[in-house]
């Protein structure tokens, strides 16, 4: 959001309580934290702000023009896309399809079905995104060494 300066609300670790848009933040852009993470993604959807800290994403998930964030119960819609996030999180999410990027905390391990295709499996959660095959060794080596 150009121009604007949120202040999360008090769910997201990090941060202060409540979150307002000051008239002098809206002046001016939004200021980078350099190379520090962000602690929370968030959907600022029509209805409501949700807010979820990245250490409870278990994966990005993009469909279409989308990009879901899933937790362990929940996902919500962000505005952000999978290559911003990809390049933002790298450290901590690691690509497994041109459509996903798991957590390296939650990933558990690797699964063949029946029809060949693989896919991730991650703590806590049913959700399985698909492992591209020219992307299998790259998460083996993860799972292996800690790698990739």
């Amino acid at each position: 959001m150009q121009g604007m300066q949120w202040v999360a609300p008090p769910q997201c670790p990090a941060v202060g309580s409540g979150f307002r848009l000051t008239p002098e933040a809206a002046a001016k852009p939004v200021q980078s934290r350099g190379d520090e993470p962000r602690p929370c993604v968030f959907s600022d959807g029509q209805r409501r702000f949700e807010v979820m800290p990245v250490v409870e994403v278990r994966c990005f998930i993009a469909e279409q023009k989308y990009v879901w964030a899933c937790g362990e119960t929940r996902r919500i819609l962000l505005s952000d896309s999978l290559r911003s996030l990809e390049r933002e999180l790298s450290g901590q999410f690691i690509r497994v399809h041109r459509n996903a990027l798991v957590s390296r905390r939650h990933l558990r391990g690797l699964k063949r079905q029946a029809d060949g295709v693989w896919r991730a499996q991650l703590a806590d959660t049913r959700q399985s995104p698909a492992v591209s095959r020219r992307l299998v060794a790259k998460l083996k080596r993860c799972l292996i060494w800690g790698e990739a």
